[in-house]
């Protein structure tokens, strides 16, 4: 499978999807002027990578600042993710939220997907 790797920019974040290397990593900003653009690619890679992913896939997220668009994005992208461990369980998928300590909305957000997902999710601060 190809890897998916997206350099940051002033609206978008950096995007890191790279099997071979088992990194799956978001981080920087998101709040891009067209939304779907720049997602659905990468929903689309996910599921793909569903069809044969790796037995254990650790999504991290070092989201400095999002809008509401991409809220709903984040979302999905959790959801593609968690299909891999719901499809088969032996297929094991964590998710680490990272947040700076005095950002309580960020740690607030981590905790709200955290509840909104079945996979294992942690929160750190960076």
């Amino acid at each position: 499978m190809l890897n998916l790797i997206i350099k940051e920019t002033d609206n978008s974040p950096k995007v890191v999807l790279d099997p071979s290397a088992n990194c799956f990593e978001f981080s920087g900003s998101s709040h891009p002027e067209n939304p779907a653009k720049f997602y659905n690619p990468i929903l689309e890679w996910i599921d793909e990578y569903a069809k044969t992913p790796n037995a254990f896939t650790e999504v991290s997220f070092k989201l400095d600042y999002f809008n509401s668009s991409t809220a709903k994005y984040l979302l999905n992208i959790f959801w593609g993710f968690e299909k891999i461990q719901k499809e088969n369980p032996e297929n094991k998928v964590t998710f680490v939220w990272y947040y700076k300590e005095e950002d309580l909305d960020s740690f607030a957000s981590g905790e709200r997907y955290a509840q909104l997902t079945t996979a294992e999710f942690r929160l750190l601060t960076f």
